[in-house]
């Protein structure tokens, strides 16, 4: 039971955790509070100190009740975790106010969607692109909806150019200029088909990060969702950006097909380059081109080999009190159509979720709008459904996807598609802040209720947790 700091008086009443939530991996158990959120890694003894505070029993009066138990354990050690557990802020409330300051907040990120015409017609687009579509508006258009936001913005909004293909779009560069001159920040979502030598060194002077899809090692692999004949071109433009300087990294969108495969593209990109991985999902022509999507265990595998292969290198970064009670759509992010109209994501573009149109509304009747405030305050995790508000990663996922709920069951509101898989690598990453490697094979223990050593705790401390005498409710 090693603490890491000084350990407390002995004769200090700790508080009840608000809210605990015990989970482990293998010999490591993480002790969660989800209301800060806050938590610390721990050992099994250590999970069952923190269940018998009750914000009545001194340090000295826990260490008797475990000594009549048979529990040996030295008192120092016992306030020197209450002393870790209380540096973790376990023993806080957290915030209960989830309201945004909506009338002063800041637009953090915009997706720009310059055109839904595209050079390839891949099997799962969520946009249903084609060579085929046509341009709806002109650059000079898309520069003054990019400067009508400006004083609305935080300083370097993000800007995301996408489609799509972008670069499909007539004056691609122009606008891509534009909003560098502005002191944006701009993103690229493309094939990487149409990268030549010299558009490479003009996205690596404009764009801070360039993302590729690459859905496979080989052509065949990759053609079987992204077609036939691109694949040689995706791989030239990958290394003509690497080359260039620029901050490139491959998204490989997994499918039942391509999963056997996903562990060996890194190997044909350059070293350089990160690869990161998306579920195929339900939307757009997946609906009807597949029928078999990847399962949470099947994801979760993957990500904790990609986690260890990388060393954490390409994990999320959660802090204690941070808390996320919805994702940014709308509340901080908006997106914008080929034709204008904006939407609370890139992923909502659909009439019943339309806010309005940049080219015939100013911005801030639309980003300000009682349209989209509504739309926000639906979002929020505790108000959707019972799985989110009883959730113990809630505040550090905020809901997961709404977009992948809304395809999947019609219901925006609903569960993710994927939430045991975001709830699982979340805890993972839970574990490696504190310094703890999940292995790939390595799954959460199952303790029986029946055990009278549950989670180490004898059977006749079981109803010790709480001053009225009831246990403290545990998850494992």
């Amino acid at each position: 039971m090693a603490t890491t700091v000084e350990p407390v008086n002995a004769a200090w009443i700790p508080p009840a955790v608000p809210e605990l939530v015990v989970r482990n991996r293998g010999e490591h158990w993480i002790c969660i509070n989800p209301r800060v959120p806050s938590w610390f890694v721990t050992n099994r003894a250590g999970t069952l100190l923190l269940q018998l505070a009750n914000g009545a029993r001194s340090i000295t009066e826990i260490h008797r009740l475990m000594a009549e138990a048979g529990i040996a354990a030295r008192i120092d050690q016992l306030g020197g975790l209450f002393a870790d557990a209380r540096k973790a802020r376990m023993f806080e409330a957290g915030d209960a106010d989830g309201a945004i300051e909506w009338a002063t907040r800041k637009l953090l990120a915009v997706h720009l969607h310059l055109t839904n015409r595209c050079n390839l017609e891949c099997t799962y687009c969520f946009r249903e692109s084609t060579p085929r579509l046509p341009v709806h508006h002109t650059a000079e258009h898309f520069v003054d909806a990019l400067r009508t936001m400006q004083p609305f913005a935080a300083d370097k909004l993000k800007v995301t150019f996408t489609g799509g293909e972008p670069m499909m779009f007539p004056g691609f560069e122009d606008v891509v200029t534009a909003s560098t001159e502005l002191g944006y920040d701009n993103l690229l979502l493309t094939n990487g088909v149409l990268i030549t030598p010299e558009r490479a060194a003009f996205i690596a002077r404009h764009f801070s990060e360039i993302t590729i899809s690459l859905d496979g090692p080989t052509e065949e692999v990759h053609a079987a969702t992204r077609g036939q004949g691109n694949y040689e071109r995706v791989l030239r433009g990958i290394r003509r950006l690497a080359d260039a300087g620029a901050n490139v990294q491959v998204k490989v969108t997994v499918s039942p097909d391509n999963l056997a495969y996903c562990h060996q593209v890194s190997d044909v990109v350059p070293e350089s380059v990160p690869v990161r991985f998306t579920p195929m999902m339900p939307m757009g022509r997946g609906q009807q081109a597949h029928r078999e999507f990847i399962d949470d265990d099947a994801f979760v595998g993957l990500n904790r080999g990609l986690a260890r292969a990388t060393d954490g290198k390409l994990s999320s970064t959660y802090l204690p009190g941070a808390r996320s009670r919805r994702c940014h759509a709308g509340a901080y992010n908006v997106s914008i159509a080929d034709t204008g109209d904006v939407y609370p994501c890139h992923l909502f573009h659909r009439d019943d979720f339309k806010l309005g149109n940049i080219f015939t509304q100013p911005f801030d009747e639309i980003f300000f709008g009682r349209r989209n405030e509504t739309y926000v305050e639906a979002m929020d995790v505790e108000a959707n459904n019972d799985v989110c508000r009883t959730c113990e990663v809630r505040f550090l996922c905020g809901g997961g996807c709404k977009a992948n709920t809304l395809h999947s069951i019609g219901d925006y509101r609903g569960v993710d598609r994927y939430c045991s898989y975001i709830r699982t690598t979340i805890i993972d990453e839970l574990f490696r802040s504190c310094g703890v490697q999940v292995e790939p094979e390595a799954v959460p223990a199952e303790a029986e209720e029946d055990d009278p050593t549950f989670l180490g705790m004898p059977r006749m401390l079981r109803g010790a947790g709480r001053a009225d005498g009831s246990a403290m409710s545990t998850s494992v």
